[in-house]
C-alpha cells in the first residue's frame, strides 16, 4: 500500500483528503505543521507528500527546501490558496513535482498523487532563489494557473508561445519567464514585429554586413544577436 502524508493546518482539508485517498486505496497520515510532518516522515516513510504553503511556524516551502537539502526523494505536491509568482517559482525550483491550487477537486488531487507515485523525482535539487518582483499580481485561480505555467516553462530551454488579447500582459509574462530562467543575467529584448517595415525586417532581426545593400555603410548586428545569452520576445507575430 502506498502511503500519503498530508501536511496542512486546516483540519477540514486533512480530513477530506484522508477520507478520499483512503477510499482510493492509499494509507494516509496527516500533520498540522512542519515538526509533525518531519516526525511522520521518519516513522512512516511516505511515498508522496501533500504540503500546504502557509502553516504556523515553518512554512511549507521552507520545509520543502529542507527535505531537498537532506536529499529526500519523496515526491512533494505543493498546495496553496495564496499563490503568487514567487510561490510558484520557489515550489518548482525547490523540487516540487506539482503545484495544486486551492480550492481543488478531489479527482485532480487523486490524479496528481497517482502520477507522483508512478514517476517520483530522480534527482531533486535546490536552486538559489532568484530575485522576484511584483509585476504580475493576482489571487484568482486563473492567475495562479498562469504563475504555475511561468514557473514550469522558465526551467526549460524551449520556445514559448504566449497568447492573449491585446493589453492582457503578454510581455509581462515573457519578462517573468526570462527573469526566472537560466538566461536572467542576459538581456530581455522585446521586438514589436508589426512596427518593422517588411523591407528591413530581415536586416533588423539578423543584421547585415557592410555593402550588403545600398546604404549599408557598416556592419550592423541584428536584434537576435544583440539578445545573445538572453531572451527575445517577438510581439505581434
Amino acid at each position: 500500500m502506498k502511503r500519503v502524508l498530508v501536511v496542512d493546518d486546516e483540519p477540514l482539508i486533512c480530513w477530506t483528503l484522508r477520507d478520499h485517498l483512503t477510499d482510493e486505496g492509499y494509507g494516509v497520515e496527516v500533520a498540522a505543521n512542519a515538526d509533525e510532518a518531519l516526525a511522520s516522515i521518519d516513522s512512516i516513510s511516505p511515498d508522496v507528500i501533500l504540503l500546504d504553503v502557509r502553516m504556523p511556524g515553518t512554512d511549507g516551502l521552507t520545509l520543502l527546501e529542507r527535505l531537498r537539502a537532506e536529499e529526500s526523494k519523496i515526491p512533494v505536491i505543493i498546495m496553496t490558496a495564496f499563490g503568487t509568482l514567487e510561490t510558484a517559482v520557489r515550489a518548482v525550483q525547490g523540487g516540487a513535482c506539482e503545484y495544486l491550487t486551492k480550492p481543488f477537486d478531489l479527482e485532480t488531487a487523486t490524479r496528481l498523487v497517482a502520477q507522483a507515485v508512478k514517476s517520483p523525482p530522480t534527482s531533486p535539487t535546490v536552486e538559489a532563489e532568484r530575485t522576484t518582483s511584483t509585476h504580475l499580481v493576482g489571487q484568482s485561480r486563473a492567475m495562479q494557473g498562469v504563475f504555475k505555467k511561468i514557473a514550469l516553462v522558465a526551467e526549460t530551454e524551449t520556445a514559448v508561445l504566449i497568447t492573449g488579447e491585446s493589453g492582457t500582459g503578454k510581455e509581462l509574462v515573457a519578462e517573468a519567464i526570462h527573469r526566472h530562467s537560466a538566461r536572467s543575467e542576459g538581456p530581455f529584448l522585446p521586438i514589436h514585429l508589426a512596427a518593422l517595415s517588411p523591407q528591413v525586417i530581415e536586416s533588423e532581426l539578423f543584421g547585415h554586413v557592410r555593402g550588403a545593400f545600398t546604404g549599408a555603410d557598416r556592419d550592423r548586428p541584428g536584434l537576435l544577436q544583440q539578445a545573445e545569452g538572453g531572451t527575445v520576445f517577438l510581439d505581434e507575430i
